[in-house]
């Protein structure tokens, strides 16, 4: 509910399928289930954003508040 809206508006033009940007693939995950079968893909994601790596910094940033709601 919280965190698919912002997945979609700063991650999935590269993290599809189609285009698997670092190998990632974040459509993939439609249920909590898909989520909690793939730990080290979330660590990863949640090890991106607290460095601050991702996204790209040329490209629009999520808030401090919508980053919480993804690491979390």
């Amino acid at each position: 509910q919280h965190v698919r809206p912002i997945l979609k508006r700063y991650c999935l033009e590269c993290h599809l399928a189609e285009e698997m940007e670092g190998e990632l693939d974040l459509q993939k995950f439609q249920s909590l289930a898909d989520v909690r079968d793939d730990p080290p893909a979330w660590l990863k994601v949640r090890e991106m954003l607290a460095a601050g790596e991702m996204p790209p910094k040329d490209s629009p940033q999520p808030s401090a508040h919508e980053r919480r709601l993804v690491r979390n």
